[in-house]
């Protein structure tokens, strides 16, 4: 694994911190936690500058999210993962905004109707939560199923879609 030159910052919100890092191609990794995580040495320049700026965009676009004013986020992400695993996030970003589907309608949009466990395992190793939107993932039955910030969070997140579309209802991917 190569390593990548990576700022942190740490976001007060309304579902609790959230760390945010970011290397020069974009945001990497949100985790729910009030504890940046450990720097690793990296020696290779970069342009702190240019990771600042995404940081601070990130900041802005969660912010406006969170307050229901964005639906879609621009910032640049720097996903690192698996093929499957970018297939699987990829697919998280067309589940538009106040929309859910099950992993089993993910399953069949991916051309692979058995692999629901492999992609409810992508969807857990997910780095970029909110951002790239698991949390519009639920069991066939609705049930709210795993999510790295908590059920909680994630049940806060789809009524908070839910409430600036009027809508919360469950839909297909297309």
């Amino acid at each position: 694994m190569i390593l990548k030159p990576c700022e942190h910052i740490l976001l007060q919100t309304r579902i609790g911190p959230l760390v945010i890092s970011a290397t020069e191609a974009g945001v990497c990794k949100i985790t729910f936690s009030s504890i940046p995580p450990e720097s690793k040495f990296v020696d290779s320049p970069y342009n702190k500058t240019v990771v600042q700026s995404l940081l601070e965009q990130a900041s802005r676009e969660i912010k406006a999210y969170l307050a229901g004013g964005l639906q879609k986020f621009t910032v640049p992400l720097d996903l690192t993962g698996t093929q499957f695993q970018m297939e699987v996030w990829d697919s998280l970003m067309n589940i538009g905004y106040g929309k859910q589907i099950s992993y089993k309608e993910q399953a069949q949009h991916l051309g692979d109707p058995k692999a629901i466990r492999a992609i409810a395992s992508a969807n857990g190793k997910n780095p970029i939560p909110l951002i790239v939107p698991c949390h519009r993932v639920v069991g066939s039955s609705g049930d709210l199923t795993g999510y790295l910030g908590g059920i909680e969070v994630k049940r806060k997140l789809l009524e908070l879609e839910a409430k600036y579309t009027g809508k919360g209802e469950q839909a297909s991917l297309f």
